[in-house]
């Protein structure tokens, strides 16, 4: 299988793109590179009759012995996701996307019921679609910010501002039209200052693989308060279990 790789090394941390001139904002520019790149990833095309699991695994680079297991299952509206360290549960939320919206409250060790609208704000953050998928439909604003560029490589730039989330430019690379870096703001929608607890300063898709008729992103890695953390993320289709979207312990 063909893997797709950037020109990004994991030790990026002080290298960032130059900012080029900001050119007057276009929603449609940015709309169109938005549209390419999730046309790429396809997961509107993802098949209907399996769940999609995506396991990962989420390791401080200096402190590989440091590592949480993450565990998704998506399927039409069902969703579930559980966290883990070694084997004690840290958080996990599911729903069959009709009646059922539950989340494990990892200081309780209880799980609670959330309304649809709480638990799908909570929620993005789990998703590997990422943001912008269906961005519009989540009240996102996009604006075009231009060309630059990252490497030695011409890269387009988009400003992405959506509720509950830390406003973010988003840099693609130009000639396949993949994301390449995710730069976050201490803004949140508006908001003059957010709550920093959740800031990440970057985070860079180093790796995509092909999957079905799309692809997903294999590894990725991010900086949070200054850890420096290593995702590697490994999909496949599994045979469907409607438990698993209905019950804490299917």
């Amino acid at each position: 299988m063909k893997k797709i790789f950037f020109l990004i090394a994991l030790a990026l941390t002080a290298t960032l793109p130059a900012r080029a001139q900001e050119q007057p904002t276009s929603e449609d520019t940015a709309a169109r590179i938005v549209q390419h790149y999730m046309q790429m990833l396809n997961y509107d095309g993802l098949r209907r009759d399996s769940i999609f699991y995506i396991a990962t695994t989420v390791t401080e680079r200096n402190k590989n012995s440091d590592t949480v297991y993450m565990f998704r299952w998506m399927m039409g509206d069902g969703f579930r996701v559980e966290v883990w360290d070694h084997d004690t549960l840290q958080s996990a939320m599911f729903t069959d996307g009709k009646k059922v919206f539950r989340s494990f409250d990892g200081s309780s060790k209880l799980w609670v019921e959330y309304s649809k609208a709480d638990f799908y704000d909570k929620q993005l953050a789990y998703d590997i679609r990422g943001p912008l998928y269906q961005w519009k439909i989540k009240g996102g604003e996009l604006s075009y910010l231009g060309e630059s560029s990252f490497q030695g490589h011409p890269v387009l730039r988009v400003k992405v501002c959506m509720p509950n989330m830390f406003d973010r430019e988003y840099i693609f690379e130009k000639e396949s039209g993949l994301l390449v870096l995710i730069l976050e703001s201490d803004h949140m929608f508006g908001d003059e200052k957010a709550d920093m607890s959740r800031h990440v300063e970057w985070r860079a898709y180093h790796e995509f693989l092909p999957f079905g008729k799309g692809m997903v992103p294999h590894i990725e890695s991010y900086l949070a308060h200054g850890h420096l953390m290593v995702m590697t993320h490994t999909a496949q289709y599994v045979p469907p279990r409607t438990k698993i979207f209905q019950e804490a312990k299917p």
